[in-house]
């Protein structure tokens, strides 16, 4: 029988504190050691997160968001116009509700605070090369939070189409959607239903692309 050769998920480490960079790569060492990850390259800047960026294609970058040269979210911005297949996770100390707004809105696939345990961390790496967001608790309820005094007016989102398009916006699934607005998965099914029609999509990136976008404007 052979066994398939999965390849290592590729990081772009981006941090500008050579302290901090020291302790992740520690947090990953196990499973740098064991070949299911391989650091391709550390940056201190933005400029030179780009550049690393463009020339390596990474599967995952992992950005701190504040940055001598530029702001992260800027970066994050810049890799995902141009490599729309890389996934940001974002790793910062303290956020607010703006910024956690303009994280997701950039593009980020995940947010983090410099506080996680190891396993997370590794955990959370793995989910954003499978494609799966990763959000704090903490950080949904600030970007829930930011959307919700900015929705769009137009077309018209009753209150609870709101409250449930904010969830989507950072990543809940419809269960936990469910769960967190005690309602059942039907009836936010159905509500979405009635979103994708006002908005006239029909998949729910769609949805959630042209909902951060009029919301955008308006803050």
């Amino acid at each position: 029988m052979i066994v398939p050769v999965v390849a290592p998920i590729r990081l772009l480490l981006v941090e500008d504190s050579p302290l901090v960079r020291q302790g992740i790569r520690a947090a990953l060492a196990d499973a740098i050691d064991a070949a299911q990850l391989a650091i391709v390259a550390e940056a201190a800047t933005s400029a030179a997160a780009i550049v690393a960026a463009r020339e390596l294609r990474p599967d995952v970058v992992l950005l701190d968001l504040r940055l001598p040269d530029a702001s992260g979210v800027q970066t994050c911005r810049t890799i995902r116009a141009e490599l729309p297949r890389t996934r940001v996770v974002v790793l910062t100390s303290a956020i607010d509700d703006h910024l956690a707004y303009e994280t997701v809105a950039a593009g980020a696939h995940g947010f983090l605070t410099k506080d996680i345990d190891p396993e997370r961390l590794l955990e959370a790496i793995r989910a954003a090369h499978a494609g799966r967001p990763v959000v704090s608790q903490r950080f949904a309820e600030k970007v829930v939070r930011q959307i919700q005094r900015h929705a769009p007016e137009s077309p018209a989102l009753s209150p609870q189409e709101q409250r449930v398009m904010a969830r989507v916006v950072v990543g809940l699934t419809n269960k936990e959607i469910a769960q967190e607005l005690g309602l059942s998965e039907n009836t936010v099914k159905n509500y979405l239903g009635n979103v994708f029609e006002k908005l006239g999509v029909k998949r729910r990136t769609q949805a959630v692309a042209l909902y951060l976008e009029r919301t955008s404007g308006k803050i």
